[in-house]
């Protein structure tokens, strides 16, 4: 479940009620106090909306195993051997001029 004090829920919620935010404290065409009533309202709903949505994509999601062993090469107890890159600034295919 989704933290309501989450910045997505809060973020998603402000979004919701910022008409209502922007008329009480820009405008003052509303009551701040119903501004807030709203706010309130919409963080809830986005509350409960995410954590819906995070449910049903949770569902969604292919297991995996946590002790899986690595791949190995036929012959290879272990993990496959990987060798770094070699960065020289020579060519190899040069001759050596004397």
């Amino acid at each position: 479940m989704t933290s309501p004090f989450s910045g997505l829920v809060l973020g998603s919620g402000a979004l919701l009620a910022s008409p209502a935010l922007w008329a009480a404290f820009v405008d003052g065409s509303m009551a701040m106090d119903t501004a807030i009533v709203r706010l309130v309202v919409a963080v809830l709903v986005s509350w409960i909306g995410l954590s819906l949505l995070m449910s049903l994509l949770d569902g969604t999601a292919p297991e995996t195993p946590a002790d899986e062993v690595p791949r190995a090469l036929p012959g290879i107890d272990g993990p496959i051997p990987v060798r770094g890159a070699v960065v020289d600034s020579h060519d190899e295919t040069q001759s050596p001029t004397g």
